[in-house]
């Protein structure tokens, strides 16, 4: 029998830690009051399964009557996860008990059972016989229904201490006459991670090689663990980063695992760290970052290399001499209303420069403008911008290699309305296209390629091209010479005031003695030649009021009906 089970709690009293589940537990039996469900959480090894049956045991009364052992049920859900499973829990739940006063169910790892069989056991959870009782064991209760965790008693069980678990392996060592000092029953239970099954466990391991003493050093040689000396020996040649033979021969005899050797070595570093001596605390992090990679290496020297290749790169990046990369010319943003400052990657300075950099970055203007010694590494073409070499350029623009995607499509179509001192008035003939270049990123591109090719700082100013399109006006009885109100528009802006102003100037006061007045707008020629000008009509007068006599009249006056 393994010894994990061999010294397994009969009663309360023989549990260690766990004080508050047991007062809990023990004065539910005392004052009589059971509830009839109950999850047992935490990590592996705390006793979950021990103090159910414990409790199970009590609750029937085991001890005067073994006979109500046949009332007592446990299951593994980890080997029946099913629903089917489950099915057949409920069916034999509904049989009373036999010779115990409750049926008890203990159910280890409940949180493998699967969704459809957690909600057919939450259906007698809700509504259990008086004489029914689950005790639910479980390391995830995070994976449980929230509808079956809402019908349970919720008992939380921490990991035991490590001197918890020292005090019990010592009393099992002399209960199988273990010769072993105290400072290896504490290696072994700092090595359990607060499991007393797994401390046990590995005491059991040990014991087998028979040893006449087991001290702290063959302890450690046999729980494969590498000896402090060694560790501390480690960390003094990776700060020195001085690696001598003998100590290569001695990492590579100890036949460690490579992730092994770090990890033990990371414990060691943090323990050192954690008593305040902060002699390796540099070398804390480094080592976490290579653990943390996973890589498939078993050589525990191959795991120190990478660590120094990692110490190494560290000391180059902060002994490097510094150097400062060339400026590159800064992006312009004409017309911004926030203050704006050229992106550039400022590279390394040194110390004494960082001020004088800091007062450069406080002195920058509202607007960025380029200097002439920015632009001369990139001027192209030191000329006056005019009619002609502003388009060229304009066309050449588009062979760039960073040059925007839709600019093929845009250039073809802008034409010079003007040129004054910096500014560019460019124009299009489409409202799409129109859309595009006023965009902020497109517009800053082109006005950043335009100065470094001319030289200077210059702006553009885009507006929709109007065509000379005569408005379409029908025959009517009576028409509105809207060509003698209207003048030429210059821009669409323009056009949109002038019809307005038609309207305010032609009011339809009697609708009735003119009903076949009709305006319409123009709309643009953005369409092929070959395709004629449409129009929206629109009716200037009143509208009449539902109760007009005359509806019908009215009503065919403002509508056309087919």
């Amino acid at each position: 029998m393994a010894w994990y089970n061999k010294y397994r709690s009969q009663k309360f009293s023989e549990v260690i830690g766990q004080e508050l589940v047991k007062s809990v537990l023990e004065n539910a039996l005392k004052k009589d009051k059971i509830k009839h469900g109950y999850l047992l959480s935490g990590p592996k090894g705390v006793g979950k399964t021990t103090l159910a049956r414990i409790f199970a045991n009590e609750l029937n009364d085991l001890e005067n009557k073994p006979e109500a052992r046949i009332d007592l049920v446990e299951m593994d859900a980890a080997s029946n996860t099913g629903i089917d499973d489950i099915r057949q829990l409920i069916e034999s739940a509904k049989t009373p008990p036999v010779s115990g006063k409750y049926k008890i169910y203990i159910i280890d790892e409940v949180h493998m059972l699967s969704k459809a069989a957690m909600n057919a056991l939450l259906k007698i959870l809700e509504e259990p016989p008086i004489y029914l009782i689950f005790l639910l064991a479980t390391t995830n209760p995070e994976k449980l229904l929230p509808t079956v965790l809402s019908r349970l008693t919720k008992l939380n069980l921490s990991s035991h201490t490590a001197g918890d678990i020292t005090k019990n392996l010592d009393s099992i060592s002399k209960l199988e006459k273990i010769n072993i000092e105290l400072s290896a029953l504490e290696l072994i239970a700092k090595r359990a991670s607060g499991s007393q099954r797994d401390a046990i466990n590995l005491l059991e391991t040990i014991s087998s090689y028979e040893l006449d003493q087991y001290t702290l050093e063959n302890t450690t040689k046999l729980l494969g663990l590498l000896p402090k000396e060694l560790l501390t020996k480690t960390a003094k040649v990776l700060k020195t980063a001085t690696f001598e033979k003998e100590f290569l021969s001695e990492i590579e005899a100890s036949g460690i695992d490579g992730e092994a050797f770090l990890a033990q070595l990371l414990e060691f570093l943090l323990d050192q760290s954690l008593t305040g001596k902060d002699e390796f605390s540099e070398l804390i992090l480094p080592v976490a970052e290579i653990l943390n990679l996973k890589l498939p290496i078993t050589s525990s020297l191959a795991s120190l290399a990478l660590v120094q290749a990692k110490l190494k790169k560290k000391l180059i990046v902060n002994q490097n001499p510094v150097q400062k990369k060339p400026e590159p010319a800064p992006e312009i943003v004409p017309n911004s209303p926030k203050k704006t400052l050229a992106v550039q990657e400022i590279g390394f300075y040194e110390e004494s420069e960082i001020p004088e950099i800091l007062e450069e970055k406080k002195s920058f203007p509202e607007k960025v403008e380029i200097s002439q010694k920015q632009v001369s590494e990139k001027l192209i073409n030191p000329e006056i911008p005019n009619e002609n070499n502003v388009l060229e350029a304009l066309k050449s623009f588009i062979q760039k290699s960073e040059s925007p995607p839709i600019l093929k499509m845009l250039i073809p179509d802008i034409a010079i309305k003007s040129i004054a001192e910096s500014k560019l008035f460019l124009t299009s003939s489409n409202g799409i296209f129109l859309t595009q270049l006023n965009g902020l990123k497109m517009k800053t591109w082109l006005e950043t390629q335009l100065s470094q090719y001319f030289g200077q700082n210059l702006q553009i100013e885009n507006s929709l091209r109007i065509e000379n399109a005569p408005l379409q006006i029908p025959q009517t009885k009576e028409v509105v010479n809207v060509e003698k109100i209207v003048e030429k528009p210059s821009s669409y802006s323009d056009f949109v005031q002038k019809d307005t102003e038609i309207l305010e100037s032609k009011p339809a006061e009697n609708s009735d003695k003119n009903p076949e007045i009709k305006i319409f707008y123009s709309v643009y020629k953005t369409l092929p030649e070959n395709m004629q000008d449409s129009g929206v009509e629109v009716y200037p007068g009143p509208i009449p009021k539902p109760d007009h006599s005359d509806w019908d009249t009215h009503a065919t006056s403002m509508f056309e009906f087919e």
